[in-house]
């Protein structure tokens, strides 16, 4: 019960933190999408794409690596955080370094170099921040990260807008978010060594080799291989098409996808710690993987299936005509919130008891196949086979980590919890398309999600406890 209620603590942080933030930062999405338009938005994630996929490379995995240490034995802060620290400075400092270099002797295609300059600013200073994030999971102590998040957000949304509003243009709008993370990252750091402790600056080669790098090698893998398959749609429509439009149609649907990460995130983040200690007792960590899906499945699911059946007028309200062209694309990608939710539910899992490397062998077929489809169907087919192949590439990374926790899994009740999930999706197919629906969207995307609540509630999926406790815990 103790972990229980330190679980909930926790994400009640997290919600508080991003309930306050949220629906600002889901405004300053969207609008910062349609400002910019098409081609600077596309302009924007290819810079952020390249340096994401370079970066990622020599993460080394040692952000997930220190939670799971940690996690177990917090008597080791000090000086495993002061080894990782350095560590992540040193690889990113140089990783940057060396990528300016090169830049400059080759043709990117991206018009100014300004915007990759301002890429890898901001990917430094990300690594940098998410690390820091990771010792307060590590910790249990998420209300720093709440005030961390709230940091970041408005400080995006405060900078960036500036840049909408009086130079709105690619290079502009990623100097300003390169920037909102550097001071994001900075306050961070401060955060952890008022609360958490203080680095020391001895360093221990022998320690940072085989209490470090060696065993983040498995977490590495993972995250080079997650960045290439999230990042590979972006780069090679660019690589293969030389259309910024088509970069940036399809970055506004997984604009809609990284916005909905945020419910996992908030759930997610303070479970990890009890996977970690708990795998000793199955029975506890079967009850939290059940609880985790039903909220994660249910709220992607009411979230992305009335985007994907009403896809071409909600996406021209969310981004405007301009975007309308690639509205059923969007839709498709939208869907990948689905996968995406259980990747970070069993992902989490696997990661927290040490299954990462035969993961990683998963991962590696899939992301192989994901480029190849790539290349073999952009040429032809573009957005729509970008959309395509996201969404099989998520439903394969998903299923191949319930298949490596599968002795976790109550299959019965999981069989049922689907089951029930997946009930209400031909009865609002039937109202979309029947002759009951009418032209006024917002009535269509309400009615949409209360068919669905209805039926849950009829199923018992949501039930007037959960309710009650949240308006407790509010």
């Amino acid at each position: 019960m103790e972990q229980k209620a330190h679980i909930l603590t926790n994400i009640r942080w997290l919600a508080v933190s991003n309930i306050i933030v949220k629906p600002i930062w889901f405004i300053f999405l969207i609008y910062s999408t349609r400002f910019l338009g098409p081609v600077e938005f596309g302009k924007y994630m290819y810079a952020i794409s390249i340096a994401s996929v370079i970066f990622i490379f020599f993460e080394g995995g040692i952000d997930v690596l220190s939670m799971r240490t940690l996690s177990a034995d917090s008597t080791k802060f000090q000086k495993f955080f002061s080894h990782s620290s350095l560590l992540k400075v040193i690889i990113n400092f140089l990783v940057g370094a060396t990528f300016i270099s090169i830049m400059f002797f080759f043709d990117l295609s991206v018009s100014n170099n300004t915007v990759i300059l301002a890429a890898v600013i901001y990917s430094i200073s990300y690594a940098l921040l998410t690390h820091f994030r990771y010792i307060f999971r590590a910790f249990e102590i998420l209300k720093y990260e709440a005030y961390s998040i709230l940091i970041e957000k408005l400080s995006v949304i405060l900078l960036c807008s500036l840049s909408l509003l009086f130079y709105p243009n690619a290079e502009t709008f990623t100097i300003c978010f390169a920037l909102a993370y550097l001071i994001t990252g900075m306050i961070t750091l401060l955060f952890i060594t008022k609360n958490v402790g203080t680095l020391e600056w001895k360093i221990d080669k022998n320690y940072l080799i085989d209490e470090i790098i060696k065993p983040a090698i498995p977490f590495a893998f993972m995250g080079f291989f997650m960045i290439i398959y999230f990042r590979s749609s972006t780069l090679m429509l660019n690589i293969l098409t030389g259309r910024d439009d088509l970069v940036g149609f399809y970055n506004a649907g997984y604009r809609l996808v990284e916005g909905f990460v945020l419910f996992p995130a908030i759930i997610i983040s303070p479970i990890y710690p009890s996977f970690v200690r708990s795998q000793a007792n199955p029975e506890f960590v079967k009850a939290l993987l059940l609880q985790s899906t039903r909220l994660i499945v249910l709220l992607s699911l009411l979230i992305s299936i009335p985007i994907f059946l009403l896809n071409e007028n909600v996406i021209t309200a969310l981004f405007g005509t301009k975007f309308t062209p690639s509205s059923l694309s969007i839709g498709i990608i939208c869907l990948s919130m689905i996968p995406v939710g259980l990747t970070w539910i069993f992902g989490s899992l696997v990661a927290a008891i040490g299954r990462q490397r035969k993961a990683n062998y998963f991962i590696a077929v899939i992301t192989g196949l994901n480029i190849y489809f790539l290349y073999i169907c952009l040429p032809a087919f573009g957005l729509i086979a970008a959309a395509v192949i996201t969404l099989g590439t998520n439903i394969a990374i998903s299923v191949a980590n319930i298949w490596l926790v599968r002795d976790f899994i109550d299959k019965i009740e999981f069989g049922k919890l689907f089951f029930k999930l997946f009930i209400p999706i031909p009865f609002v197919y039937l109202f979309v398309y029947s002759n009951i629906s009418t032209n006024y969207f917002l009535f269509e995307v309400f009615t949409t999600i209360a068919i669905m609540v209805i039926i849950y509630f009829i199923v018992n999926i949501i039930r007037l406890t959960d309710i009650k406790r949240l308006f407790r815990s509010s």
